[in-house]
């Protein structure tokens, strides 16, 4: 049971990330995987992609998002989420003034 379930979720992560790269830049959520766990509304995921062609090939993480997972308050876990929106926004304030 244990596999089957990782094997769609990671298909239904593939199929979000997928759909998300394909919308326009200016309309794209980099928090659709965060809001869609948040919602527990199965509607908002999309089809799971086809497991044909799909091979593992690495992990990457940001490792202030690990905080999240060494079970911190709710108050605290909002605020570091607080504080890492505002930095995101910076960074990409930063990458866009870098590219005009």
């Amino acid at each position: 049971v244990g596999s089957k379930f990782l094997r769609r979720m990671v298909r239904l992560l593939v199929a979000t990330a997928v759909r998300e790269a394909q919308r326009p830049e200016d309309a794209r959520d980099p928090y659709i995987i965060q809001h869609i766990c948040e919602a527990n509304d199965r509607s908002l995921s999309v089809y799971p992609f086809p497991g044909v062609g799909l091979c593992f090939s690495g992990v990457g993480f940001d490792t202030r998002s690990l905080s999240f997972f060494k079970f911190q308050p709710k108050m605290v876990a909002k605020q570091l989420e607080e504080q890492y929106r505002l930095e995101d926004e910076d960074r990409q304030r930063t990458l866009a003034n870098e590219f005009k």
